[in-house]
């Protein structure tokens, strides 16, 4: 796949490539292969089989060069680049990483999913959250659970629509020298009382 910034995936797309890349990683993990990291540029639709995952960092864990560093062009687990390698759930944090750049058209940075994608349901920022957790055991489980999820927020959670106000304060008249204050708050009702202006 190519990184192109900006560019958002609808969806759909989103959650094909994440099935097959969560399958993919299931199978390297069968074989003892855990993802030291993962990126863009090492994933391949074909479309004869398919998305095929190319590299997984693990030539590069055997041999200790270069070193792995966060912000580059894949997705390093935090546990690896703390130096305790690849664990049961670093697939879920790439594949959450991998998820947040086809959605938003970046990598994950600070702050919430839904403010690169307002079009999206908020669920979808818990389940980034948690694919993304720093603590690997506060992860789910396997990346089966995060791909059911995520599918759960994409497509069957409704999209929150902005807030708009149904109730305005009462305001002064233009060039008039009483206005409003707040006065007090009943049970059922809310007390807005005169009040001039020197």
């Amino acid at each position: 796949l190519d990184r192109e910034r900006g560019n958002q995936w609808d969806p759909e797309s989103c959650l094909d490539v994440l099935y097959d890349v969560g399958q993919g990683l299931d199978e390297a993990a069968a074989e003892g292969l855990l993802p030291y990291e993962l990126g863009l540029g090492s994933i391949f639709v074909d479309p004869r089989f398919g998305v095929l995952i190319g590299d997984l960092g693990t030539a590069r864990e055997a041999f200790g060069s270069p070193p792995f560093e966060d912000g580059g062009d894949t997705y390093v687990p935090p546990e690896v680049l703390r130096g305790e390698g690849a664990g049961e759930r670093s697939g879920v944090y790439v594949c959450g990483a991998l998820l947040h750049e086809l959605l938003a058209g970046c990598p994950p940075r600070p702050g919430l999913l839904t403010q690169l994608r307002p079009d999206l349901s908020d669920t979808i920022d818990v389940v980034m959250a948690r694919a993304l957790a720093r603590d690997s055991l506060e992860r789910y489980a396997s990346v089966t659970e995060l791909c059911q999820s995520a599918r759960r927020a994409l497509l069957e959670a409704p999209a929150i629509p902005p807030l708009e106000p149904t109730v305005s304060a009462p305001t002064a008249p233009a060039g008039s020298t009483s206005g409003f204050r707040f006065d007090e708050v009943d049970d059922d009702e809310i007390v807005f009382a005169p009040v001039a202006f020197a």
